[in-house]
């Protein structure tokens, strides 16, 4: 649900590819600027705000 909520919230604008189905291609390029999005996420412990 992640990945689509970026997808649709244009945070990855141009993975708009579909096959005849409709469903979604990601170019290697997209799934390595995914996988650093992810890497970025930030943590929060319980307790904790955004800020810090």
């Amino acid at each position: 649900m992640t990945l689509l909520r970026w997808v649709r919230d244009g945070s990855f604008p141009d993975v708009e590819h579909r096959d005849w189905r409709g469903w979604r291609l990601f170019t290697d390029d997209d799934l390595t600027r995914l996988k650093a999005k992810v890497n970025h996420i930030q943590r929060i412990r319980p307790g904790e705000t955004k800020t810090g």
